[in-house]
């Protein structure tokens, strides 16, 4: 019995730290996000538009246009993989959750 709750512990031990790393994850990701979201694509946003109006008033080049446009598409790609890996990381923190749940469960049981 003793040896069933040290494993048990081990366990838990373990749990906590594949949890507390994907947690960190998530936080990253997170931050990430947000430094994408408030910053880097709205600056893109005015960029594009930038280019956009000086194109339209002569005093810019297609290329210009065309540029300004695809940094936008990439930092918006970006965004996207940042989510996904923000959404994977959440994943595995409800994976550990309700894997340490059903832990201490029948923790509790024997």
């Amino acid at each position: 019995m003793l040896v069933m709750r040290t494993d048990k512990r081990l366990l838990l031990q373990e749990l906590l730290a594949g949890l507390n790393s994907v947690y960190e994850q998530f936080i990253g990701a997170e931050k990430r996000e947000k430094v994408y979201e408030q910053k880097i694509l709205p600056q893109l946003r005015q960029l594009s538009q930038t280019a956009l109006n000086a194109y339209t008033n002569d005093t810019g080049s297609f290329a210009d246009v065309v540029t300004a446009k695809i940094m936008e598409l990439d930092a918006q790609a970006s965004l996207i993989t940042i989510t996904i890996e923000k959404r994977k990381a959440l994943a595995h923190i409800d994976y550990y959750l309700a894997h340490s749940i059903n832990t201490t469960g029948t923790a509790d049981h024997e």
